[in-house]
C-alpha cells in the first residue's frame, strides 16, 4: 500500500508524500519499480477514478511493469465502451516510461489485448534522463475549486501564452468584454465558430431528452431561446 494512502494522513501531508522524489536505493530494483508505479499513479484518469491495476516482475535481466483495468471501478454510465478507461491507462503508462526514463531504464509499452487487455511496459537499463515532461509529473494536479472570480494575473496570462502555440496554433488571449466583441466584428471566422458554439449549445440544452423535466424546456422553446436580434444567433454559419 502506497504510504499516501494510510489512515490518519492529512490530505496535503498525503499529497506531498505521493509527490516526493523517487527514492530508490542503488541496486534495490523492486523498490525502484514500486517508485514508478507510484509516479505512475500521478497521472490522470477518468472521473479520478484510477482504474489501474499494476503487477510487477523482476527476474534478472528482465524486468517489466504490466498496467491492467482494474474493471471494479468502470464507469459505464458515462464510458459504456471504456475508452475513457483505456485512455487512463495510457496515461499512467506515459508517466511511468518517463519516470523510468529519468531512473535509467527504457521504457518500451506494448499493449496486449487478449482477456480484459493490459499494457507491458519492459524495461531496460539506459542513460538517465530527466525530461520536462517528467519534472512536471508531481507538479500536475486538478483543482475542482469554486472560481473565486478573480481575473488572472499577468504573469498566468504570460504563462497560458507561452504554454498554448504549437504547429499550426497561437494564443489569442481576449481579457474583456469589449475587446471580445470588437473581434468579432472585425473577423468574420471567429464569429462563425462563435455563433456554431451557441447553436451547438442550444442544441444540446434542448434537445428532446435534455429538455424533458427542465425548467427552461418547460418554459421555452428552442426558436424562443435565440431571437433573431441576437447578435450571435444572427451570424452567418
Amino acid at each position: 500500500m502506497l504510504a499516501a494512502c494510510s489512515a490518519g494522513a492529512s490530505h496535503d501531508e498525503a499529497a506531498r508524500i505521493l509527490r516526493r522524489p523517487v527514492a530508490a536505493s542503488a541496486g534495490d530494483n523492486t523498490m525502484l519499480m514500486r517508485e514508478l508505479v507510484r509516479y505512475a499513479t500521478l497521472a490522470p484518469s477518468s472521473h479520478n477514478t484510477q482504474c489501474w491495476k499494476f503487477r510487477l516482475r523482476d527476474q534478472g535481466p528482465t524486468r517489466s511493469i504490466t498496467i491492467e483495468p482494474d474493471l471494479a471501478r468502470r464507469t459505464p454510465v458515462v464510458d459504456p465502451d471504456d475508452h475513457h478507461l483505456f485512455v487512463s491507462l495510457g496515461c499512467a503508462t506515459e508517466n511511468l516510461v518517463q519516470a523510468a526514463l529519468a531512473n535509467g531504464l527504457q521504457g518500451d509499452a506494448r499493449f496486449d489485448p487478449t482477456g480484459a487487455g493490459a499494457i507491458a511496459v519492459s524495461l531496460q537499463a539506459t542513460q538517465a534522463i530527466s525530461s520536462p515532461l517528467f519534472q512536471a509529473i508531481s507538479e500536475r494536479q486538478c483543482t475542482r475549486g469554486d472560481y473565486d472570480g478573480q481575473p488572472l494575473t499577468a504573469p498566468e496570462l504570460r504563462l497560458l501564452e507561452q504554454a498554448g502555440p504549437g504547429n499550426g496554433v497561437r494564443v489569442m488571449l481576449l481579457t474583456e468584454r469589449f475587446k471580445w466583441w470588437s473581434r468579432r466584428e472585425s473577423n468574420p471566422r471567429p464569429q462563425a465558430i462563435t455563433g456554431q458554439f451557441y447553436m451547438r449549445s442550444a442544441l444540446i440544452r434542448f434537445s428532446p431528452h435534455r429538455r424533458a423535466g427542465t425548467r427552461c424546456g418547460r418554459s421555452q422553446s428552442p426558436k424562443s431561446r435565440f431571437e433573431p436580434s441576437d447578435p450571435i444567433q444572427s451570424q452567418p454559419m
